[in-house]
């Protein structure tokens, strides 16, 4: 996850990505169970944005401490504020991770 972390902080300058990036980062901290620098990036994270950075961090961080039923609130949430083409780059990493299943019909 440190490797992971060094490539992640690089694209940090990419202004179309950075959020993306910035849950990436707080995902290498949730995936090391280092919970306090996890803390710190999740608290940086603004409520108003636009993007669904707010929404999918705290899905992460519920997740990756087993409260599956508050992170799935939170993408709920998500989906109400923003339309779908803003959600799919930030959700595709809880499949990735397992934290969420596809669902087997067509979307």
């Amino acid at each position: 996850y440190a490797e992971a972390r060094l490539t992640y902080e690089k694209l940090l300058d990419d202004e179309l990505n950075v959020d993306l990036v910035k849950l990436r980062l707080l995902l290498t901290y949730l995936l090391e169970k280092n919970d306090e620098r996890g803390k710190e990036l999740l608290d940086k994270v603004p409520l108003l944005n636009d993007t669904p950075i707010y929404f999918y961090s705290h899905a992460a961080w519920e997740f990756g401490h087993g409260n599956e039923k508050e992170a799935q609130s939170y993408i709920n949430s998500a989906e109400t504020v923003f339309p779908k083409t803003k959600l799919a780059n930030f959700i595709d990493v809880f499949y990735d991770l397992g934290w969420m299943k596809r669902s087997s019909g067509t979307e």
